[in-house]
């Protein structure tokens, strides 16, 4: 819905082609993902120094021995990266006592000893480390080497060359071990420390969007390790200073494997490519038909004065053969939601309004904008009927409080009800979502906007998009739900988010989320490439997206220039009688802005 800002960008005067790509299907078992590439950062400690020079406690690779196996019994694909030579570089004595000593577990055996991990490293010395060998997750421990007041400040730095430098890559800051419990000054500055981590570092940078998370490695090392205010326990430090033992490192490896487990990369790398784009394929290669099927002004009884048409959403009643699409109509003042009928999904009669104005005062006085429905299925080829809860139908809603203007900061979300599915109202007086309530991210701080309800083993999904001013980059969050009343914002949001010179640079928006066999499909619009465009990511489980790189569909590839600008915010509906999809999206072009429609066939009388 964005049109405010979309209108704004440069006309470019060339039209361009559908571009559609052929897929040959490939046996799953030579279709192999990428492999999680995972970098180990940090000092000594990332090495697996124990009692060195003397290695009377043998070198096992630290953590990263027990780690390893961990992600591995747990079926990741993945790989170690990194190229320092630490320890076997005898900087710091010789843990194969002159070739004498091999580990009975070793890591050099299966290609796997790589890591960015330095003896002595202060948290400055890793500044020049973070970009090298491109990870997707980056596991952060440092501090323990001059450990001071200043620290805090130095690990900031680190973390925001870290997210500026790799944007992409998931980093886990972990709360470090302690000296030994003698050292009571420096286990001061290490607790202060720490808990700059935990409770200012990690939810200022996670706020703003990042994907940066922590986890706790100090209250391992604790008298009382349920308790973060007790004493540093002894006899847990193999060189009697910082060190860890073995057992202690397979204490943290574990704790690192369940940091990772709980962020869903291996739900989320295990689409590579070739499988995105066998997942794609059924929605490329469209058919156009020639004209708006309703036009930027449809002459609504009473709402002359509509210009403009956006948002369109298709939706089935039990019972009921006819299909029915909202809509919504700016008539310079704000946005009002409309609902027309149709027998054939191409002829759409009998417009009225099915949501106007809220009062003024409330938050949907400049309109409300219907579409996000509670359907009976979510398959991507089910009808799109809606479902009853508590005798009434549901939708999520966007909404704005000011009239007089298009899109006017802030945007709101509400839910409404309906008894027969035509005439719309609040279900709740007060907004379900804002950017003013505490847990609203930094990457969402200036307009909420529209939502999408998902429904799945009994629990509610909205997925919505949401923008950061001055850049103005719109990205997609999640926010979960029991009731369809109290929303709670998923803690690692946004799930979708801009790449830089991608076809979604500026804008991913307006996801609609369906269930196409064993995994789901979120269509939504990016803006890139002075245009915007109908895109699509995937997901195993609702959390964890992968974005296909490709439009579905580019703007400018209607032959009569109807979507010339722009080709976004779809609906899309499989139509069983002549078993095809028929695409609803905005179409931007030569002929104003209005509803178009593209279809996965040819369509004939």
């Amino acid at each position: 819905m964005k049109v405010h800002v979309i209108m704004r960008i440069k006309h470019i005067t060339f039209t361009l082609l559908l571009a559609y790509l052929l897929y040959s299907p490939v046996p799953a078992a030579t279709a192999k993902a990428e492999p999680l590439r995972i970098m180990c950062l940090g000092d000594s400690i990332t090495v697996g120094y124990t009692d060195n020079p003397h290695w009377k406690e043998p070198f096992k690779f630290g953590y990263r021995g027990r780690l390893y196996k961990l992600l591995k019994q747990a079926g990741y694909h993945f790989t170690f990266v990194g190229d320092s030579l630490q320890p076997w570089n005898k900087m710091s004595g010789d843990p194969s006592h002159n070739g004498t000593y091999k580990p009975e577990f070793d890591l050099r055996d299966l290609g796997a000893d790589h890591h960015q991990g330095g003896g002595g490293a202060a948290i400055g010395a890793l500044k020049g480390w973070v970009s090298k060998s491109d990870p997707d997750l980056i596991l952060l421990m440092i501090g323990i080497n001059g450990i001071s007041k200043d620290s805090p400040t130095r690990i900031r730095g680190l973390v925001e060359t870290i997210v500026t430098d790799q944007p992409d890559a998931q980093l886990i800051v972990a709360q470090i071990t302690p000296y030994v419990d003698t050292q009571v000054d420096k286990n001061k500055l290490v607790y202060d420390y720490n808990v700059y981590i935990r409770d200012t570092l990690v939810p200022e940078f996670a706020n703003k969007g990042h994907k940066v998370s922590t986890v706790d490695m100090y209250s391992l090392f604790l008298t009382k390790p349920n308790d973060y205010e007790s004493a540093v326990a002894a006899g847990m430090h193999s060189n009697n200073y910082n060190h860890p033992f073995n057992k202690e490192y397979d204490l943290m490896a574990d704790r690192w494997f369940a940091a990772i487990e709980a962020l869903g990369l291996k739900e989320a790398k295990s689409i590579d490519q070739q499988t995105m784009k066998k997942w794609s394929a059924p929605f490329r290669g469209w058919h156009y038909y020639p004209d708006h099927v309703i036009p930027g002004a449809p002459e609504i009884k009473g709402f002359e004065n509509v210009r403009m048409t956006d948002v369109p959403t298709v939706f089935q009643l039990p019972g009921d053969d006819k299909w029915y699409m909202t809509f919504i109509g700016f008539d310079g003042k704000g946005y009002q939601s409309f609902v027309a009928e149709s027998d054939d999904l191409l002829n759409w009669g009998n417009m009225r309004l099915a949501m106007g104005y809220g009062k003024k005062g409330e938050f949907d006085y400049g309109g409300c904008v219907l579409g996000a429905y509670l359907y009976e299925d979510y398959g991507i080829k089910s009808p799109r009927t809606l479902k009853k809860r508590n005798g009434k139908y549901w939708s999520l809603y966007g909404a704005y409080e000011k009239q007089g203007g298009y899109e006017l900061d802030p945007g709101y979300e509400g839910v409404a009800s309906s008894v027969d599915g035509m005439k719309w109202s609040r279900a709740k007086e007060q907004y379900i979502l804002s950017i003013h309530e505490p847990d609203v991210g930094e990457w969402e701080k200036d307009c909420i906007y529209m939502p999408w309800l998902v429904e799945h083993e009994g629990k509610f999904y909205n997925f919505y998009n949401a923008k950061k001013m001055p850049q103005w980059v719109e990205q997609i969050g999640l926010a979960t739900s029991s009731d369809l009343m109290d929303w709670k914002r998923y803690k690692q949001n946004p799930v979708l988010r801009v790449r830089p010179g991608g076809y979604d640079e500026k804008f991913c928006a307006d996801g609609k989320v369906f269930r196409d066999g064993d995994h789901w499909v979120m269509f939504y619009f990016g803006v890139g490439k002075g245009h915007a465009h109908i895109m699509a990511a995937y997901s195993r489980d609702l959390i964890h997206w992968v974005a296909d790189p490709e439009p579905l569909y580019k703007a400018g590839g209607h032959p009569a220039g109807l979507d010339k600008k722009h080709a976004h915010k779809i609906s899309l509906v499989w139509n069983p009688k002549n078993e095809t999809y028929y695409m609803f999206y905005n179409a931007v072009g030569d002929k104003g802005r209005g509803i178009g429609l593209i279809t996965s066939k040819p369509l004939t009388d």
